[in-house]
């Protein structure tokens, strides 16, 4: 059984994560989803305030998919996402050691 490896990271994953859980910047799961408070679309915090090489900081964003101004200051994390992600880890841990338990089982 093959895994799909996340781009960069060099993450397997067992079978491709949704999209929904994805950054469409850096093509990576979400590290720490921001939200732009105004248009409502989520990316990586670190790819929204990734200042460019004319830049030392970045004050304001632009989301990339509809050009939506705000302040770095009204980003928010967005806590779906974030505890989606290590919810869906847990369960999958969970479901692991269940299957190990039952193999135990039915072995005595």
């Amino acid at each position: 059984m093959s895994g799909a490896t996340c781009s960069s990271a060099g993450v397997k994953f067992v079978k491709e994560p949704s999209s929904y859980i994805v950054c469409q910047l850096c093509k990576n799961v979400f590290t720490n989803p921001a939200i732009n408070v105004k248009c409502g679309h989520t990316y990586c915090m670190t790819c929204l305030t990734k200042p460019s090489a004319s830049e030392d900081c970045v004050s304001v964003v632009r989301c990339p998919e509809d050009g939506t101004t705000c302040n770095v200051t009204e980003l928010v994390l967005n806590r779906l996402i974030f505890y989606y992600r290590y919810f869906s880890s847990l369960l999958l841990v969970l479901n692991m050691l269940l299957i190990i338990l039952s193999t135990f089982v039915s072995l005595g």
